[in-house]
């Protein structure tokens, strides 16, 4: 995995310049644990261990997997476990200002579109068979794509004493999430949404005499919860939105 990102930043004349970003991010990671059979808890045993192997068939009616006809018992059939998680992001960034006489304004965008794939597998031995509505607890893939358009004009007045910076931003997102069956899910399925909203702010800074300033905002913005926690157990009327949240 790494993260990579490309920059490039020019002055065009006394009034404009800009700046770009193009950027990737790649995380790819595996474990592979294993339970000791012999270290479940017992009257020979009696303490609990936070790594002690399931025993039971969990996989069973929706995964194929028995693990106590292929090993025997469904301690030593659940003594290994895969876990998977990888995502990868590109995105792209750019920004504009414009110095005027009495005014700064600054506008860009942002957009990037993630990816994300999360599986769950046990079985009795490793190397083991990673096959989805065989041994799997689940198999999940998401993506989501997130755009943003932004202006920002700071104003100066009274020769400069006092800054006003109005913006506002525009944002939205696109979220779909597919789960292939597994011991959590009966079934394949797939959700997504569309989110769209505005962000407005307002600032203000007075300096009454110099190395003082007085300065006060106001805004609202949203929180969006992560990719990962999107679900197809989660109903339309109970999908993650996104929620307002203002600061002064």
């Amino acid at each position: 995995g790494g993260t990579y990102i490309l920059g490039d930043r020019m002055r065009v004349n006394h009034l404009l310049s800009f700046n770009a970003r193009v950027y990737a991010r790649n995380v790819d990671y595996s474990r592979v644990s294993y339970a000791n059979p012999a270290y479940i808890q017992s009257a020979t045993q009696p303490y609990h261990l936070p790594n002690k192997p399931g025993n039971y068939d969990f996989w069973l009616p929706n995964p194929s997997y028995d693990p106590a006809a292929a090993f025997g018992s469904d301690l030593a059939g659940n003594a290994y476990h895969t876990y998977l998680y990888s995502t990868q992001q590109y995105g792209f960034m750019p920004h504009f200002t414009l110095n005027l006489p009495d005014n700064q304004v600054k506008f860009g965008a942002d957009w990037s579109h993630t990816k994300l794939h999360s599986a769950e597998y046990w079985y009795g031995s490793n190397p083991m068979p990673l096959v989805t509505g065989y041994n799997n607890a689940w198999d999940e893939h998401d993506e989501r794509s997130l755009g943003s358009v932004f202006a920002q004009d700071t104003i100066r007045l009274f020769g400069g004493t006092v800054h006003v910076t109005p913006g506002l931003k525009y944002m939205f997102a696109r979220t779909s999430d597919f789960d292939n069956m597994g011991f959590y899910y009966a079934g394949n399925g797939t959700v997504s949404d569309s989110e769209h909203y505005t962000s407005p702010t307002l600032g203000i800074n007075w300096r009454p005499v110099r190395h003082v300033s007085l300065y006060a905002a106001v805004g609202q913005d949203r929180q969006r919860s992560p990719v990962s926690r999107r679900s197809t157990t989660t109903s339309a009327s109970r999908t993650p939105r996104a929620r307002p949240s203002s600061f002064r």
